[in-house]
């Protein structure tokens, strides 16, 4: 059945968004993964904590159809949403980093306030190796969040180091 979805972002999320949108038609046949369809529209898995169908709770496996309203909510630090989500990935309740090396800067500043940070040697692609489990991925590039294995990530716009500090801090409630 071919039709259109109504996808709306909150909080956070709404920056990956072109324009000032937070809400938007998307088409859809039936055989759409919600998951990839949060992600056709810019936004990484691992900055979603909260995916909900028509009013329920749902995977990223989640089979969206014509006419459904999809919730999507950023990753949930404050609060556990334990019994209402159905994603596997939970909030890190400790805070660890994993900068890529182009944000050297950034990953100081984040050290200098007592932050565990680790800087990639390289560009960040492909899989991350277990020792890099747990660690929060800030990358100025969305696409190493979702094919990197990570569970957790954020990408950086902002170009200043002070100013990346600041959107770090804001976004992940630092």
């Amino acid at each position: 059945m071919t039709g259109h979805v109504t996808v709306r972002f909150y909080a956070e999320l709404t920056g990956h968004l072109p324009g000032s949108g937070r809400e938007m038609q998307r088409p859809v046949d039936g055989s759409e993964e919600v998951g990839s369809l949060i992600e056709a529209c810019g936004i990484p898995l691992a900055e979603v904590d909260l995916i909900v169908v028509d009013g329920e709770s749902v995977g990223a496996s989640h089979r969206v159809g014509a006419g459904e309203r999809v919730g999507v909510f950023p990753v949930f630090e404050r609060f556990d949403i334990g019994p209402v989500a159905k994603l596997e990935n939970r909030p890190l309740r400790v805070t660890r980093f994993l900068v890529e090396s182009g944000l050297e800067p950034l990953a100081r500043l984040l050290g200098e306030r007592g932050y565990d940070t680790v800087v990639s040697e390289g560009p960040l692609t492909g899989h991350l190796g277990p020792e890099h489990a747990g660690r929060i991925i800030l990358t100025p590039d969305p696409d190493v969040i979702g094919p990197s294995g990570a569970s957790h990530g954020l990408v950086v716009r902002a170009t200043d180091p002070a100013d990346q500090l600041g959107e770090v801090a804001r976004r992940l409630h630092l």
